[in-house]
C-alpha cells in the first residue's frame, strides 16, 4: 500500500493553518482574525500580542 501524502493524512487544504513541522513550542502564533460574540465587528489575534489569550476548539452542540 502506498503511503499517504500529507494532503491525506492530515486532511489539508488551502487556507488551512494546520502545517505538519513548522511551528515549535514558543513560535509566534499565525495571525488571524475572528468575529466577535456579541456581533460588534472583528477580533485580530495581533492585536492582543502581550496579553494571556485563549482558544478553545471544540463543538458545544
Amino acid at each position: 500500500m502506498p503511503a499517504a501524502s500529507d494532503e491525506e493524512e492530515f486532511g489539508i487544504h488551502p487556507g488551512d493553518l494546520r502545517i505538519p513541522d513548522k511551528f515549535v513550542v514558543g513560535d509566534a502564533a499565525p495571525d488571524f482574525c475572528l468575529p466577535q460574540l456579541d456581533g460588534r465587528g472583528d477580533v485580530q489575534l495581533s492585536a492582543l500580542r502581550g496579553q494571556p489569550v485563549v482558544l478553545v476548539f471544540g463543538s458545544y452542540t
